[in-house]
């Protein structure tokens, strides 16, 4: 039998064995080093689509006012050393009244927003909810990291009672980067989710950031204090409020 899933349902089984090569410590020590000038350590912090919790676990050392936030009940139910708030939400429709100093969001969940409006509505929702002075942090992929997936890429593994393979793609017409992951259960049923990023352009970035009423305060090299570049892999904004500024 075939079934298939929305995301992130199957795969928070699998999710830690896909990221098991990410060091979690050294990605929330960075995160912490290019906001550490403009935040302190009792700062209100949201984090969107932090699936598991995981990089939020080690963000907490640095951080103790944290609220976890992801659109997948199945990822957040994973969150098992998470101790702090933990909220089920869309990042496009944020359900807060209060505001945040210090927004985060990682592992290229930006990539996940494949329409303009889509992207528009993330960048609106924190407008609302960043204070004054707050900062809005995120990564996101770009062209070059997906170029090597014009040509498929499959990889099979098997992860404790069940086997998955992963499809990756790259569809450079429309910059739709798939990854199409097939578990085979112990019952031998196939449960198929797909995942779909748009590898927006660099500069698409800052314009729509700008008609939202915030702006871009530095743009780097992920995990790199250099300047981030269209032709840069990986990039993470730094983003913050603009001062009396009208949303197009």
């Amino acid at each position: 039998m075939n079934l298939y899933k929305t995301r992130y349902t199957v795969l928070a089984d699998i999710y830690e064995q896909l990221m098991s090569k990410v060091n979690y410590d050294t990605w929330a020590e960075y995160i912490y080093d290019i906001v550490k000038n403009e935040v302190s350590h009792d700062t209100k912090v949201l984090e969107l689509a932090g699936g598991s919790g995981t990089i939020s676990f080690y963000l907490q050392k640095y951080f103790y006012n944290y609220t976890l936030t992801d659109k997948s009940f199945f990822m957040l139910s994973k969150a098992e050393d998470f101790k702090s708030a933990i909220v089920c939400c869309d990042m496009q429709f944020l359900p807060f009244k209060e505001k945040f100093g210090l927004i985060i969001s990682t592992f290229d969940s930006v990539n996940y927003l494949i329409t303009k409006k889509s992207l528009t509505n993330l960048f609106r929702e924190i407008n609302a909810i960043l204070t004054e002075d707050g900062i809005f942090t995120f990564d996101v992929s770009l062209y070059r990291n997906s170029v090597p997936l014009i040509n498929e890429r499959i990889i099979e593994a098997t992860h404790k009672t069940f086997k998955y393979k992963q499809i990756s793609k790259f569809e450079v017409e429309n910059r739709i980067h798939t990854n199409i992951f097939k578990v085979i259960t112990s019952e031998g049923n196939e449960i198929t989710e797909i995942h779909r990023q748009k590898i927006w352009e660099f500069e698409e970035y800052f314009e729509v950031i700008e008609k939202s009423g915030l702006y871009v305060q530095d743009c780097l090299e992920n995990f790199t204090m250099k300047k981030g570049k269209p032709t840069s892999k990986r990039v993470q904004f730094i983003v913050k409020k603009s001062k009396n500024h009208v949303i197009v």
